[in-house]
């Protein structure tokens, strides 16, 4: 299967991704508000993994057809 990655431009091989791991993936780093007190490396950290969450998603509405 292939992805198209975020950029729009480059695309890649990945392997099937089962929807139940990126379920508890999206349950353990969920999309969340900066909060006070973070610091500039915390953000970019959570940032850092929720994109993979974000990215994993996406490749599981493809492998299931629902490309958008």
């Amino acid at each position: 299967m292939e992805l198209k990655l975020p950029d729009g431009n480059l695309k890649m091989n990945i392997p099937l991704v089962p929807p139940a791991l990126v379920d508890y993936l999206n349950n353990t780093i969920p999309a969340k508000s900066p909060q006070k007190g973070e610091t500039l490396e915390e953000l970019q950290w959570r940032g850092g993994q929720r994109s993979v969450v974000e990215l994993l998603q996406q490749a599981v509405k493809n492998q299931r057809g629902d490309i958008n």
